[in-house]
């Protein structure tokens, strides 16, 4: 690990000015343009019936899931197995982490997302610590019977925060994408790499603090999934449900020299 991190010390600087400027071209800004923020974008990876954060050891547990980030995630993963794969369809290399949702249908037939920008923001605080090696995050409900709240998951065409659901999934014709964006929470507990719920561990700020029961201020990460060719009319439903059912999962395994390095240089 040492030999990796010194090289993510010596190109860091490179790599991060790179990394921002390829996620300004093509795909939807997810970042508030007033807040400090950084931007990954990653291609579609692989899909399966697996979740290593739910069903940790039990492939096929789960219903089915796209995958971007690290080729290597399935029920099995561990954060060393991810960041010792040293692989990414993430445009820095020093981003091995995985991130997933359910995949989405259209009248039955499956449709992957052409692209995942992740966007680590900064949302107002001060004295940002990188996440800790192997911290694991969901946001969304699989199992919601209601809308959920749209500060945490919210469908809309082309990335757009004007307007836009959490429940319905609207038609944005061929020359748009269908995007989700999904809010993480920003502030940790200090102790717990993971909770029973998946979620306790980690809280929201209020006004750039966070609270005493997370005092740890981390990077808040906004994923935006992008879907082309379904605004057509059709049925669309999720693996885990109608569209009010939207969830994601991060599960960390960024280099943590090069992660340091690019939450000090653009959260700071």
């Amino acid at each position: 690990m040492n030999s990796r991190c010194s090289t993510a010390v010596r190109f860091g600087a490179l790599t991060a000015l790179l990394a921002l400027a390829f996620s300004m071209i093509g795909v939807p800004s997810a970042a508030a343009e007033t807040d400090r923020s950084f931007q990954v974008t990653c291609s579609f990876s692989h899909d399966r019936s697996d979740d290593p954060i739910v069903f940790p050891g039990q492939p096929g547990k789960s219903h089915h899931h796209v995958f971007f980030g690290n080729p290597s995630t399935d029920a099995r993963s561990t954060a060393e197995s991810l960041y010792f794969t040293g692989v990414t369809t993430c445009d820095t290399p020093y981003d091995l982490s995985a991130y997933w949702t359910p995949d989405l249908l259209v009248d039955g037939r499956s449709v992957k997302p052409s692209y995942a920008v992740a966007s680590y923001e900064a949302r107002g605080k001060t004295g940002i610590r990188p996440f800790p090696f192997g911290l694991k995050m969901i946001v969304g409900d699989a199992h919601a019977h209601h809308p959920q709240d749209p500060a945490l998951v919210k469908w809309n065409c082309g990335g757009s925060e004007v307007g836009g659901s959490p429940a319905e999934v609207p038609n944005c014709g061929w020359w748009q994408d269908t995007t989700v964006r999904y809010n993480f929470p920003d502030c940790w507990n200090g102790r717990d790499l993971d909770a029973s719920d998946h979620k306790s561990h980690l809280a929201f700020s209020s006004g750039g603090r966070c609270p005493a029961s997370h005092p740890v201020a981390v990077p808040g990460v906004r994923l935006t999934f992008g879907y082309s060719g379904i605004g057509d009319g059709g049925k669309v439903a999720l693996a885990s449900g109608g569209p009010m059912t939207a969830h994601a999962d991060l599960f960390n395994a960024w280099d943590p020299t090069a992660f340091a390095y690019y939450v000090g240089l653009f959260l700071g």
